[in-house]
């Protein structure tokens, strides 16, 4: 009878033993898994590129038919950019640029890039072969060669918008904005409102005539302006100590009230006795911005709705959606320009706090009579502890 030996005890046969890995396989484990990530976000990332430009693109060519729709029921002071997307050509470079431009003023630099990139693929897509060659030249067969977006005026504008975001980006502190600089302002504004360009630009001069009028007024904070909303403007309310109705605003997020809604302060809008500051009458430029949120709507106001709210690149209004801060600064910015005041005042850096301080310093300083530090402090809603400058005329942190 025969006997199976078993297998591990055959001739030139070896039990398998178990060897622990080593560093160089634990490493490679870890890069395949590292690589395999990578690949995975990548992908995650044009995914996320793709919906973007997407996106981007889509605003874009909406843009473009609004402008060509304005364009056919009032040419005057319009540029014809009809048949832009019908064949690559000049008025495709300028209707880019156009574009551009105009969200130049309302949106970061990061923003722009994003949308001057979009538009470099939406015209490769658009436009095939041609659009996909190097630079923008006109061929000798008057055929034009390369991407819209590579145009010098686009280029330029692109470097422009790059410098401006570089200068910015270095903190300065506010200048005061007095009633001369606002007034150089606001009639800029109102000759704009008169005949505006378009429906974008006839919402902005509303609004930042309203916003800055306003602001001044309340000596307000950026987010306390911003963060307004219909219900805070009365515009009836009985001031006892002076018998009489007045309309007033209410302002709920400054220091003094904002861990208790009880101190909520009411701030009275009457007519301004002083001549300099007779066009800074806040009141009725809120109403005729309000009347045209409405009739540009449809949507009537309700107590919820923010009173200054975003405005797109087409002139379109979201009535539950605020202006976001880095579009106001860059509307801010480029109307002091154009009003020509950056030009009477190149050292001055004015932005939104510098309603503010100008107002406050106003009061302390020119006013007749001018307020005392307990009036600032007062109406300028600093806290307690905040000391009040009258040289300043703001408390010493400018908060």
């Amino acid at each position: 009878m025969s006997t199976e030996i078993p297998p591990s005890a055959k001739k030139g046969t070896k039990r398998k033993r178990k060897v622990a890995p080593t560093f160089d396989t634990v490493d490679a484990q870890q890069q395949a898994i590292a690589k395999e990530s990578t690949r995975l976000q990548k992908a995650q990332l044009a995914e996320s590129t793709q919906k973007s430009y997407s996106s981007r693109s889509n605003q874009f060519a909406q843009w473009l038919a609004n402008w060509n729709a304005n364009y056919v029921r009032n040419p005057l002071n319009k540029v014809d950019l009809r048949g832009a997307l019908d064949k690559l050509s000049d008025i495709t470079a300028t209707a880019a640029e156009l574009y551009l431009a105009q969200r130049n003023m309302m949106v970061v630099h990061a923003t722009l890039q994003g949308d001057h990139a979009a538009l470099k693929r939406f015209f490769e897509d658009t436009f095939g072969n041609p659009a996909q060659q190097p630079g923008w030249t006109l061929r000798t067969d008057d055929a034009w060669v390369g991407n819209p977006v590579n145009s010098r005026d686009i280029c330029n504008l692109m470097s422009a918008a790059k410098k401006e975001d570089a200068k910015v980006s270095t903190t300065r502190q506010a200048w005061p904005m007095l009633p001369r600089d606002l007034d150089v302002i606001l009639r800029y504004l109102d000759r704009r409102a008169l005949s505006p360009d378009s429906r974008h630009e006839k919402a902005v001069t509303l609004y930042m005539a309203a916003y800055l009028t306003l602001g001044w007024h309340l000596w307000a904070r950026t987010d306390e302006t911003s963060n307004l909303r219909v219900k805070d403007h009365l515009p009836k309310r009985w001031i006892a100590g002076r018998q009489e109705w007045a309309p007033s605003i209410s302002i709920t997020f400054r220091k003094t009230n904002q861990n208790d809604r009880s101190k909520i302060k009411y701030y009275t809008c009457r007519e301004y006795l002083d001549p300099a500051l007779k066009n800074l009458k806040p009141i009725p430029r809120l109403l005729v911005w309000r009347d045209y949120v409405q009739a540009s709507t449809g949507i009537p106001s309700a107590p919820e709705h923010f009173l200054f709210l975003s405005i797109s690149a087409s002139g379109n209004i979201d009535v539950e959606q605020q202006m976001a801060k880095a579009t106001f600064d860059r509307l801010m910015r480029r109307i002091v320009e154009d009003s020509g005041l950056a030009g009477l005042m190149p050292q001055a850096n004015f932005t939104a706090h510098c309603l503010r301080r100008g107002a406050a310093l106003w009061y302390a300083n020119f006013a007749n009579p001018k307020w005392s530090p307990q009036e600032l402090k007062s109406w300028g809603g600093w806290s307690e502890g905040d000391g009040v400058s009258a040289r300043k005329g703001s408390h010493t942190s400018i908060a």
